[in-house]
């Protein structure tokens, strides 16, 4: 099996000094947030997911001072643990003519704790009210541990719905769930969220790479993922990108495709981390990893940017949680940069976004800010 020779761990080179401001400058902080949004067809205003269940929406403009609150589930999801809650939130792409969203979330605590991913839907576009008397589950799964939930969520352009789950906890994937390909844990999915078959309230895309084969879970898009945090197609390739959590040595950033097994728990990013399970002769290397050396212990995933800054497009901007470095890597030139190097105080990034074309957002999980990445100039 051959890794890039050019991946190098916690190998980079400076680009540039940059600098993270806020970006609303009038608003509270928020608590515990980890994902920011927006929704197709409907303009000027953002979304921002907190963790204990409460979702806020909000005008675009810098120079905002309220926020409402658009959805509040602080009553359903897991008030307890540092990886349960309410995970990601993703817009149908047609959202101005269907009304319908979709959250990830776990209920319950410990041995009773659940992933769901959840179809709702608004009244009207003035009122943005939740009807939740329309909430539908489409999909659940039992966690075994309370840790690894995964929890991202997003459409591809091909109107279908992606999300991840992690390999159901603990540590180094006791039951083997990255390569369990009857279990929904360690994947990434896809479904068609349009359509229902097989008394199922969604529908297996005709090319998922495992429809129609016994023994395998249908809606597994890739599988051998240990913690992905953090999905995000790039606009303009189309390729989509994950930062996935590592154990206690590498963190890894994949380029995900269909049918694909990314070697977790053989693998620990390119190094093998358990010798004795069987070699998957068929696993992926990551497009880049870097060292848990340092200090870093934690990738959230990013986007690759296409903006005005000629030297930073094409770059894939990731950072760790754990020391709040923020890296760009240009997969042309396998090269990885450092933007961001630790701050004080810490800055622990729960979410990249490029909601705002052209502009890195950054959502800061202890000050519970959003923030805006920029040069030291600006």
């Amino acid at each position: 099996m051959l890794y890039f020779s050019a991946v190098l761990l916690n190998s980079f080179s400076i680009l540039a000094q940059c600098k993270l401001i806020p970006y609303w400058k009038n608003i509270a902080a928020f608590e515990k947030p980890l994902f920011l949004t927006k929704a197709p067809g409907l303009t000027g205003q953002l979304f921002v997911v907190e963790q204990r269940g409460l979702i806020y929406r909000l005008d675009e403009s810098p120079e905002t001072k309220t926020r409402k609150i658009f959805l509040n589930l602080n009553e359903m999801v897991s008030q307890e643990g540092s990886e349960t809650g309410l995970l990601g939130m993703a817009f149908h792409p047609r959202f101005a003519e269907t009304k319908k969203f979709y959250v990830s979330y776990t209920t319950g605590q410990k041995k009773e704790l659940v992933s769901h991913i959840v179809e709702m839907q608004v009244s009207d576009l003035v009122s943005m009210r939740v009807d939740e008397s329309k909430a539908k589950e489409l999909i659940s799964v039992s966690q075994p541990f309370q840790n690894h939930n995964g929890g991202s969520l997003l459409f591809g352009s091909d109107g279908y719905l992606y999300f991840s789950w992690g390999d159901g906890g603990s540590g180094g994937d006791p039951l083997n769930n990255g390569q369990n390909i009857n279990s929904l844990l360690g994947k990434i999915h896809r479904i068609d969220v349009d359509k229902s078959e097989s008394g199922l309230p969604y529908a297996i895309p005709h090319d998922n790479p495992f429809r129609g084969k016994q023994g395998i879970r249908p809606e597994i898009f890739a599988y051998g993922l240990r913690n992905v945090w953090g999905m995000a197609f790039d606009k303009q390739s189309g390729k989509l990108w994950a930062g996935d959590v590592g154990q206690n040595a590498t963190e890894e950033i994949d380029v995900i495709e269909s049918g694909k097994n990314y070697g977790w728990r053989y693998y620990e990013a390119s190094a093998v981390f358990k010798p004795e399970d069987p070699k998957p002769e068929n696993a992926v290397p990551p497009v880049w990893e870097y060292s848990q050396k340092d200090g870093d212990k934690s990738v959230t995933g990013g986007f690759v940017y296409h903006g005005p800054s000629q030297s930073w497009d094409g770059g894939y901007v990731f950072g760790d949680f754990i020391t709040g470095r923020i890296w760009m890597f240009h997969p042309d030139r396998k090269e990885n940069k450092l933007l961001l190097d630790e701050q004080s105080p810490a800055v622990q990034p729960s979410c990249f976004s490029d909601v705002l074309d052209g502009r890195i957002l950054v959502v800061d999980y202890t000050s519970g800010k959003v923030l805006e990445l920029v040069s030291s100039g600006k």
